[in-house]
């Protein structure tokens, strides 16, 4: 993150008191400079480990989707099994495990959603249990990671699943 800056006023929350959205902005975009390039540091993509993963070039375009498709499908999941956010900022003081307040999706659509999500989990297993994990710890968990194999083994096979067609040419490699 970024340093602390000394000397000056704070509210009780710690935010800056009069510090604009630019200069936060600015500060943001300095981070991500550093990590994807001057290019691409206002795009959405490097706003995420996966994203900066494509904007460096480290998975491809097919790689990335089946990475955002697995994300959606696992939030999904979460959201209809009553688990609560992650995120603390989206809490709803209102809801029931985690569930928003219109009330809790039909028997199908848990149906359906808990159905694609083990099947998204059955795929991910056959690429073995590491891509599993690695795929899980970037995809869901937004972490940096160094295995990038065992992350291209398990976003391959979830395309697979996915269905996501080839590029033809691997741009990650460089061939077909």
């Amino acid at each position: 993150g970024r340093k602390l800056k000394l000397n000056v006023e704070r509210y009780a929350c710690g935010k800056i008191k009069g510090e604009t959205e630019v200069q936060i902005r600015s500060t943001v975009i300095a981070y991500r400079s550093r990590m994807v390039g001057t290019a691409n540091a206002a795009r959405n993509e490097a706003g995420y480990a996966l994203g900066r993963m494509l904007l460096r070039g480290e998975v491809t375009e097919r790689q990335y989707d089946a990475g955002n498709r697995y994300a959606q499908v696992v939030g999904d999941y979460q959201r209809c099994v009553g688990f609560p956010s992650p995120h603390p900022r989206s809490l709803d003081l209102g809801a029931a495990r985690g569930l928003a307040l219109g009330g809790s999706p039909d028997h199908e659509t848990i149906q359906r959603v808990v159905n694609r999500y083990m099947a998204s989990i059955t795929a991910l297993a056959d690429a073995g249990q590491v891509s599993a994990a690695v795929v899980r710890e970037v995809c869901v968990h937004d972490h940096e990671t160094e295995m990038v194999e065992d992350l291209w083994r398990g976003l391959d096979a979830l395309a697979d699943f996915f269905k996501i067609p080839n590029e033809g040419v691997d741009e990650r490699r460089g061939s077909a």
